[in-house]
This record gives structure tokens, sequence and C-alpha cells, in this order.
């Protein structure tokens, strides 16, 4: 109901706005205008966005400078193009301050540069934000899909190309609303992951956020189908993408019916094999984790590369006892859950050899039942001590009832003779 609320007052914001913009045609004359806006600037603090995201001793507003730099160069090589840049060094700069640099440069298509973290510092690989509305996210979705064969081919993860809604049911990102305002299409682009170790590692030096930057001027060059050695008259982008009737909203549903289950058990690994079952409709599942705790701590996100099921292996270590859950992520970052399984594959020869040290639960054994719930039934202890015991008791009562015997018939004897005299 929330989205149907957002996209009714957003196609409402969109439509108002066509009487006051005049959008892209699908043939542009040539030269193309791209204006290519490196995000954040300024001194980090005066305001939130200044700096940006702050890692491994850099912030954010530095490399996105570089970037877009190497980009603005290498995209000068190419004929039938004019490029320009919001800012050249590191000053601050409002979101629709940029967004009216793009309308003085009359703009065909305005991209701003970015590097992207997140809160929980678990996520990592490259993704693309658009407009959701009409030519905007026509346009902007044509041109990210080569930003993002870019970033495979250089071995990212694609997160994917994506919309973003605000309260007000129009697009979330300031430039990107603005951009619109003014009849330009712009998108964000967010390389990679500052706060993931891994990522961090391909743009540790000023070199490597250069390569970004080429590869960023590749992916528009190629998007407009212009080269180094002839100037096109029209320019027809490339892929044509149909403009939507509806805003295209974003998925705000996490992964829904995730239900895990234990196949088999290697001893000599303590590696289980697991089946994952889950239902995404709206994007698509991304990232998995597991928890052997209860939920206590997940491992590190790994790619889920199955579509409804995934098969799995998972260590859990040869003499193991705990509880399995599995947590799934969509490419909007959403998490679901799945149920939860104990288990426990210790040896119960190596847990003791005497009986005072037994525990109460060596004396169950745990099921689990196809709903992931636990059984447990009582079960006899196979060391032969129950036996002997129960055996002394038998004996001692025995004793015990003979010697009563004995000594009642000694008493009667001894009261016979006393009544004979």
């Amino acid at each position: 109901m929330l989205k149907k609320a957002f996209g009714i007052v957003g196609m409402v914001c969109f439509i108002l706005a066509l009487n006051h913009v005049t959008l892209l045609a699908a043939e542009i004359d040539a030269p193309v205008i791209v204006v290519i806006d490196p995000g954040h600037g300024g001194v980090p603090g005066e305001t939130e966005a200044n700096g940006g995201a702050n890692y491994h001793d850099v912030y954010e507003k530095d490399l996105n400078l570089e970037t877009a730099l190497a980009m603005k160069k290498e995209l000068e090589e190419y004929q039938g193009i004019e490029v320009y840049i919001t800012r050249e060094n590191d000053v601050e700069m409002s979101l629709k301050e940029r967004a009216e640099f793009a309308k003085e440069k009359n703009a065909d298509m305005f991209i701003s540069i970015h590097y992207n973290a997140s809160a929980d510092h678990l996520f990592y690989g490259s993704e693309v934000w658009i407009s959701a509305f009409g030519e905007f996210y026509a346009n902007g979705y044509g041109l990210a899909t080569h930003f993002m064969n870019q970033f495979r081919e250089a071995g990212f993860v694609d997160k994917g190309i994506k919309t973003r809604i605000g309260e007000s049911g129009s697009d979330y990102y300031g430039v990107i609303r603005h951009c619109a305002e003014f009849g330009i299409t712009g998108i964000i682009v967010e390389h990679c992951y500052l706060d993931d170790d891994v990522e961090f590692k391909n743009v540790d030096t000023v070199e490597k956020q250069r390569i970004f930057g080429v590869r960023d001027a590749v992916a528009v060059a190629e998007y407009y189908g212009l080269d180094k050695d002839s100037s096109p008259e029209k320019i027809l982008p490339a892929p044509e993408i149909p403009i939507p009737d509806a805003p295209v909203l974003p998925d705000d549903t996490e992964p829904q019916n995730i239900v895990c289950s234990i196949q088999s058990f290697d001893e000599k690994t303590g590696s289980a094999q697991i089946i994952i079952t889950a239902e995404e409709k709206e994007s698509r599942i991304l990232y998995y984790s597991y928890s052997v705790d209860g939920g206590k701590n997940f491992s590190r996100l790994s790619l889920w590369d199955g579509e409804d099921t995934m098969k799995l292996e998972i260590p859990i270590g040869k003499e193991a006892a705990g509880t399995l859950q599995v947590r799934l992520y969509n490419n909007y970052n959403l998490k679901g859950d799945s149920n939860l399984i104990s288990f426990d594959y210790r040896k119960k020869s190596q847990k003791s050899d005497k009986k005072e040290s037994y525990d109460l639960e060596d004396a169950y054994e745990i099921k689990i039942l196809p709903d992931g719930t636990e059984e447990t039934e009582k079960t006899v202890l196979t060391d032969g001590t129950e036996m002997i015991d129960i055996v002394i008791i038998i004996l001692s009562l025995i004793f015990f009832v003979l010697a009563g015997v004995f000594v009642s018939l000694l008493v009667a004897m001894h009261w016979n003779k006393k009544m004979s005299r």
C-alpha cells in the first residue's frame, strides 16, 4: 500500500514537471554534452556530506575527484562529445548547485561519481542509481548498463541498476531529482565499497582510482556509440530502453520463506551439506551468510549463485554442537532469516568414560523435525554402569529380606522356649 501511495504521488510530481521541462529525444544532435560530478567536496565536518565516506585514512571526496578527472581526460579523446566537470578541486557544492551547473551547460547527461560504504560494513559490489520516472529512467538505465558491464569485466559484483523513492514520492537522491527538474537525466555511480577491506585494495592508490575513471569514460563512449577518430552528426544511444508507463519503484521487501535443512555431515572434514530455499519476487537474492551459534555471529557475506534453491557446504567443526541459521540479502540490502536448526555431532564414546561426568543432555538424543524444531527421546546409556547398579540394589534388597527373616526366626524360637518352661 505504501509503495502504491508513493507511486501515485511520484507520478503526479512527474506529470507536473513535464510542464516545465523538455525531455531528451532518443536521437541526439552531436556533440552530446556530458557533465561529470565528483561527489562531495569541501572541509569534512562543516557539513555532513563534505567528506563523504572516510575509511583507511582517506576521504571519498578525494577518490571521487581523481576518478572524475581521469574520466574527463579520457572522454575528451573521443569525437562528438563535450565534457564538463562540476569541480576540479576540493570545494564545497550543494546538490542543487551541481544540477544548476549542468543546466548552464545544456547537458544531456549528468554523471555523479562516488564510492560506497554501509552502516553495518557488510556489503561489497558496484551499483548505479537512476531516476524512477519516464524518459529519465529509460536514459539512465541505458547508460547504467554500460557502467555495469565495465564493473563486471573488472571483476566486481553487480549489485544492480536501482531506483529509490523519497517520502514525497519523488526521487530520493537530490542530484537526480534536481537534474530532472531541469530536463536532464542524472545518475549516481557507486564504484565499490571503501569499508570492505577486499574492495579497498582496488582503490588504494591514485593510479587505481584513475583506472576507474578510464573505464567510466569507455562506458559513456559505448553508450553513445562514440570513437576517437570520427565525429557523428547524430547520436543514437544504445541500448534504447522503453519508457515505463509508471514509476519503477524499488524493492521494499526482504527475501521470503527462507528454509534451511542439513542434508549430511562429513565427519572427516567437519563440513555440513545444507540446502536453502527462498523466494525473492521483486529483485534478486545477492548474498548469504550463516551462523552456527543461533544468530549471534554471522560469516562474511558470500554470493548467492542459485535462484530459489542453493546447495551449500559449510564448515562447522568435526566435534561441533550448536544452532544453524542462514541469512539472505537481496540487492537492495534487505535481509531475511531462515529457521533455526540445532545440531550435535559430538561422538558419544568420546564424551566420558566415567558415569560421574555424564551431563543431563547425554541421556537425550536430539532429532531435527522437518519444520526445524527439536524432539528429544530418552535413551539408555551403553557403558554398563547402570546395569551393575541395578544388580547391586537387587542383591542388597534380597540380603536385607533374608536377614529380617532370620532374625524373626531367632526371636520366635526364643519365645517358644520361654513358654515351654
